[in-house]
């Protein structure tokens, strides 16, 4: 089993403290302590401190004249020394704000966003582009407030009659005002896979991913699907291959926008690849020795997935379970 530390993204060292969400007044009194840690979240970036070579959360004082033109949308918890940590989103603002287009479907967007309230070396940046810079704590704070920011931005409207939500429980509950319907955030599981056969293993790529980006294959799970079924229907979709076993191997969460990303194993019956185009830009087998260099020299044309994904451990604990 892997240990959590070689992942990115887990909230073991968050307090929640679920059991006070409910009480509103604590919730605003914490809000305005002096000691509170305030995320802002604004386009889906995460406001980040780059004065140094290494960047870190840029947390805004509650007094602060940014937070009064941000949104609170919800308490995270507490961490370093009961100080609570609230998320706040921030609405487009004149100049380069207004005019900012947020790049879908981008795998990583590379533009960093001032405001002209904050110094220069304050910036929004996509998570996606500092995985492997921030801390493990700060990561953890920064995947939960991305997946609530992007729940709450998707359930702005009922999706039964269509009116507003408003937002309960310190922002983990969000109730229609017309219809009262409730919704909850919401985690996608996706199931993704190493593939071996003998020596090998299967990788593919998607045509949005950086060009000779290689992965393991993955697909969301359908309703009434076990793991097992999606990781064989996934792999058969997408390359016409039967797989003969399957093992879990561990899990991580990808705020990306909020999906649990559950790593398996497994063994094909056959080489033979049958791509559906619609899917993949294409996908082939791996031998040891080609992977071994990809670790190691960057200057490739063919490049593996990233450090602090699952898809990478996945890779590199199979390349040491062959030696």
């Amino acid at each position: 089993m892997i240990s959590k530390f070689n992942l990115t993204f887990s909230t073991d060292e968050i307090d929640k403290a679920s059991h006070i969400r409910k009480d509103k007044n604590k919730i605003d009194l914490l809000a305005s302590n002096s000691k509170s840690l305030n995320l802002i979240v604004w386009q889906g970036k995460i406001l980040l401190d780059w004065q140094n070579e290494s960047p870190k959360i840029c947390y805004i004082p509650f007094d602060h004249k940014l937070l009064q033109k941000a949104n609170r949308i919800a308490f995270l918890g507490f961490i370093e020394a009961l100080s609570p940590i609230f998320l706040y989103a921030l609405p487009n603002w004149e100049n380069e704000g207004k005019n900012y287009e947020k790049k879908l479907g981008k795998f990583v967007d590379n533009e960093e966003v001032t405001h002209p309230y904050l110094p220069l070396e304050n910036r929004f940046t996509d998570l996606k582009k500092v995985l492997i810079n921030l801390s493990s704590k700060e990561l953890s704070i920064c995947g939960m407030a991305k997946s609530l920011f992007e729940w709450h931005d998707n359930n702005k409207h009922c999706s039964r009659c269509g009116d507003v939500n408003k937002v309960f429980d310190s922002g983990w509950e969000l109730s229609c005002s017309k219809c009262k319907n409730k919704v909850f955030p919401r985690t996608d599981p996706v199931v993704i896979m190493l593939i071996e056969r003998k020596d090998s293993i299967l990788l593919g790529r998607s045509s949005v991913w950086p060009k000779g980006m290689y992965s393991c294959l993955a697909g969301f799970l359908e309703p009434g699907e076990r793991v097992e079924d999606a990781v064989r229907r996934e792999t058969f979709e997408e390359v016409g291959i039967k797989l003969s076993s399957i093992e879990y191997v561990t899990n991580q969460a990808w705020p990306f926008p909020h999906s649990l990303m559950i790593g398996c194993r497994a063994t094909a019956e056959s080489s033979h690849l049958q791509i559906d185009y619609s899917e993949l830009e294409d996908a082939r087998w791996f031998r040891k020795k080609e992977l071994i260099s990809l670790q190691e020299n960057n200057n490739l044309s063919l490049k593996l997935a990233r450090k602090g994904t699952i898809a990478n451990y996945l890779i590199e604990e199979w390349i040491k379970r062959s030696e």
